[in-house]
């Protein structure tokens, strides 16, 4: 079994050539993903361009 580790930008292609090389000994492998939350929230009465607008700026930030 292989240890759960966090994969971020620096180790990501290390931590994908590792999940392929387990692809030959594992049958099952699990993914999770995480969403780091919003840097600007909206609020529920927002119009929908308002709401557009924040999900995209939250998005571009991410990059």
């Amino acid at each position: 079994m292989l240890p759960i580790t966090q994969v971020w930008k620096h180790n990501l292609e290390a931590e994908m050539s590792r999940l392929d090389r387990a692809l030959f000994k594992y049958k099952v492998m699990s993914i999770d993903t995480e969403f780091p939350s919003s840097i600007r929230d909206t609020p529920r009465d927002g119009s929908e361009t308002k709401r557009y607008k924040d999900l995209k700026f939250n998005v571009d930030v991410l990059k």
